[in-house]
């Protein structure tokens, strides 16, 4: 669904409300990688019917979210609303209850002109625990570092899939070359990430090359 003007989080969904059916709804940040509890998330917000964030615990230093015993989010933004016995991190993953969906404004974010407010006013937002590990793909070099890790947690110097198409003569060091991509020319490919269809030339180095052909230099 493309927007004219940006609607924000919480205006995104509402224009959605149409599509979305009557049950709970998953919100998940575009630029976040991780295995959120989504199941556990929407049986939260569905059973509750409310606002239910995916929160990484902190141990040993303040998280963005404060919680209480239940695990009722009381700190949020810098603002308190309770006592705080834990915190965590919110991984940018959460879910909401059919009466939330109902009630959001057309134009705004879901923290800041719903949870705040909400909160503010007395109102309640749950947390579930989210265990896996999480990345905020938010800046290229973030981008770049969470496909270093994947190579690293298999094991493997790259990866290239298996309909990729590598013209002969093109060697592949320490990249992800992805579904469809096809590399031309000759020489060696070193630190690059290739998107899904992306078509380049090698030797190529230290690059993003998006699905459209468009090669982003890295630092």
């Amino acid at each position: 669904m493309v927007e004219p003007e940006i609607r924000g989080t919480a205006g995104g969904v509402a224009g959605a409300r149409s599509r979305l059916g009557a049950g709970a709804v998953l919100v998940w940040n575009g630029d976040i990688l991780t295995d959120a509890p989504a199941r556990e998330l929407l049986s939260r917000a569905l059973e509750h019917d409310c606002m239910v964030l995916a929160v990484a615990p902190r141990v040993g230093a303040l998280g963005s979210v404060g919680l209480d015993e239940a695990g009722h989010v009381v700190r949020l933004r810098g603002q308190v609303f309770g006592a705080e016995t834990r915190s965590g991190d919110y991984v940018g993953v959460m879910a909401l209850g059919p009466s939330v969906v109902a009630c959001l404004p057309e134009q705004g974010c879901l923290v800041g002109d719903y949870a705040l407010p909400h909160l503010a006013q007395g109102g309640m937002v749950r947390s579930v625990p989210s265990l896996a590990a999480w990345s905020d793909l938010g800046d290229l070099n973030a981008y770049v570092a969470a496909n270093v890790a994947w190579l690293a947690e298999r094991g493997a110097r790259s990866f290239v899939a298996s309909t990729a198409e590598l013209a002969p003569g093109v060697d592949v060091d320490r990249s992800v070359i992805g579904v469809g991509a096809k590399v031309l020319g000759s020489g060696t490919v070193t630190d690059v990430i290739a998107w899904p269809g992306a078509s380049f030339t090698a030797p190529l180095s230290r690059a993003v090359v998006l699905g459209s052909g468009r090669v982003v230099p890295w630092p």
